[in-house]
């Protein structure tokens, strides 16, 4: 174990080294802006003052938790992105593997310190999230707490699904094919609307089959479910006319998430034992 977190607090010092700390700096900045831009409804007629505070700060809670998790995701692939391959072109890898460090500790370790820097970060965005709601509508929002362990768990999969890749692709192909694997699954939601909007049988099929390339349909649902967000209530009501609704979070999805990405980082895992270096 005591490689693991050697490895970790390399791998930690190298994403400072590549400046991603400036970038972790941008986007909470990014979020400071909440807490400064005067975005409360001013409809007096319709709202009254204390349904203008709950919304103003669902508003917060809501669009802050999806910008922070899209920035962790992206975060997490960035850093993945070529953590094994590019080392390798480099030759860095060959000076480490001859000493009596397993390639599995080298692969965990690496995999282990990009998400403690992800999710430090993660962490720092929550914070300013909750701090944007204390300036806004005078308190904090107790469900940003609960969504930070869901939020997590973007980094936690998606750099998983990248070690997979770069265990055995190029630098340049261990970023684009998780982009292209996560965008596939994107498509869920509007494969199911044109589906069932236009009765094309082949796009309901497709829109069952990508749910299973990436699991974003379930962790959507988990984290609206820890937000709680009655502010699209009235958005959900309307996809009845799309196609069935979605079945609401349940630990099966959530097995299936945490499944998912132990599969994929284990079998990235066997691919690197057997790669040449």
């Amino acid at each position: 174990m005591s490689a693991v977190f050697a490895i970790a607090n390399l791998t930690l010092r190298e994403a400072v080294r590549r400046r991603f700390v400036y970038a972790g700096v941008l986007v909470s900045a990014l979020l400071m802006l909440l807490a400064v831009i005067p975005f409360h409804p001013h409809r007096a007629d319709f709202f009254t003052e204390d349904e203008i505070k709950t919304l103003t700060g669902q508003m917060i809670e809501t669009f802050g938790a999806h910008i922070a998790e899209f920035f962790a995701f992206l975060f997490a692939v960035a850093l993945s992105a070529g953590t094994i391959s590019n080392e390798i072109e480099r030759g860095v890898l060959a000076v480490i593997l001859p000493k009596p460090i397993s390639r599995f500790s080298v692969y965990i370790g690496k995999w282990l310190g990009i998400n403690l820097f992800v999710l430090l970060f993660l962490f720092v965005w929550v914070c300013l999230l909750q701090l944007s709601a204390y300036l806004h509508v005078q308190h904090t929002m107790p469900n940003l707490w609960r969504a930070y362990f869901i939020m997590a768990l973007y980094p936690l999969v998606f750099s998983s699904l990248t070690f997979f890749f770069s265990s055995f692709t190029s630098s340049l192909m261990s970023i684009v094919t998780p982009l292209i694997v996560v965008s596939v699954a994107w498509t869920e939601d509007m494969l199911k609307m044109f589906g069932y909007m236009f009765n094309v049988n082949t796009l309901k099929i497709a829109a069952r089959v990508v749910v299973y390339v990436a699991p974003l349909n379930p962790m959507s649902r988990w984290l609206e479910k820890a937000l709680d967000p009655q502010l699209w209530l009235s958005l959900q009501r309307m996809r009845g006319s799309f196609g069935p609704k979605d079945p609401p979070a349940n630990w099966i999805d959530l097995g299936w998430i945490l499944g998912y990405g132990l599969v994929v980082l284990i079998a990235g895992a066997v691919i690197f034992q057997k790669r040449d270096i």
